[in-house]
C-alpha cells in the first residue's frame, strides 16, 4: 500500500514539474522585473533595456493549473535579448493588454518572476 502511494506522489510531482517547466525552457528566459503595475486595461512591466526592448521581446505564460481555479500564475519570459548598446539605467515600462491574455475582469494572480535589478535580458 505504501509503495503504491509513493509511486502516485512521485508521478504527480513529475507531471506537475512537466506542466510548468517546458513553458519556461521552450519559450524564453524568466525575466527579473524591475517592477509591475496592474491597471484596468494593462499589465505594465518595468524591465531592463539596452535601448531596443519592446513588447515583442516577451511572452507571458498564464498558467491556470489543472483546475483553472485562482490564483492564476503569470510568468514573464524574455524571448529575445536586447542586444543594443544604449544606456538605459532605469529600464523601460512596457504595456501588455489584459484582454490579449484573457485577464479581463477581476482575478487573483501570482507573479512567478522575481523583482530586482539583475535581469539577464540586457
Amino acid at each position: 500500500m505504501f509503495n503504491s502511494i509513493s509511486k502516485i506522489v512521485a508521478i504527480s510531482v513529475l507531471i506537475g514539474a512537466n506542466f510548468i517547466t517546458p513553458a519556461i525552457a521552450d519559450n524564453g528566459t524568466e525575466e527579473v522585473l524591475l517592477g509591475v503595475n496592474l491597471t484596468e486595461k494593462y499589465l505594465e512591466l518595468h524591465v531592463a533595456s539596452n535601448g531596443c526592448t519592446s513588447e515583442n521581446d516577451f511572452s507571458i505564460d498564464v498558467n491556470t493549473g489543472i483546475t483553472g481555479a485562482e490564483p492564476l500564475h503569470l510568468t514573464v519570459l524574455r524571448i529575445k535579448p536586447d542586444e543594443c548598446k544604449a544606456e538605459v539605467p532605469d529600464g523601460v515600462t512596457i504595456k501588455f493588454s489584459r484582454e490579449k491574455y484573457k485577464l479581463n475582469g477581476y482575478y487573483a494572480m501570482t507573479l512567478v518572476n522575481k523583482i530586482g535589478t539583475t535581469s539577464q535580458g540586457r
